[in-house]
């Protein structure tokens, strides 16, 4: 797998990051060592953190660290009329999904149905920086790719409207990317 990222962090740091099968040959210009940078969401929710480090060789080294994908869910019955903030658990086959509530009201966990608004405009991006970055612990199993994503979805699927990006997730599920959807019960 290869894997090519350049972001401009901020003003001073642009990064950028090769990946090559198993072996990481990041190249960082302009990078301080020792410093951490993090990226926010629309929300300024955190995506993910990036730490440089300097090594022997005169490169530099970087430690990726997505954070939990945190959802704002707007207020509907289903939130008790309440703004929350949660992370999707579970997705079922009916089109209703668990959210595991992060703002330490109640309900902590609560389900929304197919007919319910849920934030895929936010979604959607905070998974595709998952999927780039290999880290899939805070991926909901539903959306773990049983496969490698064609490189073309992954540049391409964020920059089309957002019904064409989840008849590309439903495609792919369709082509075994991603486990069957499981029946609510």
């Amino acid at each position: 797998m290869y894997l090519y990222w350049s972001k401009q962090i901020d003003s001073v740091l642009t990064c950028e990051v090769s990946y090559v099968e198993h072996k990481q040959t990041p190249v960082c210009e302009g990078a301080n060592q020792g410093r951490h940078y993090t990226r926010t969401d629309s929300q300024n929710h955190v995506d993910f953190e990036l730490s440089v480090f300097a090594n022997p060789k005169g490169t530099c080294s970087l430690r990726f660290r997505t954070l939990k994908m945190v959802l704002v869910i707007p207020a509907q019955p289903a939130t008790s009329n309440e703004e929350r903030q949660a992370v999707l658990f579970s997705c079922f086959r009916d089109g209703s999904l668990l959210l595991d509530a992060k703002d330490g009201k109640k309900p902590a966990r609560f389900y929304l149905k197919p007919s319910d608004l849920f934030p895929w405009d936010q979604f959607l991006p905070k998974l595709l920086v998952n999927w780039q970055l290999s880290d899939f612990k805070d991926i909901p199993k539903e959306f773990r790719p049983q496969k490698r994503i064609p490189e073309f979805v992954l540049e391409g699927i964020l920059k089309e409207p957002l019904e064409t990006q989840l008849k590309i997730l439903a495609t792919l599920r369709a082509q075994g990317y991603f486990p069957p959807l499981k029946a609510r019960g």
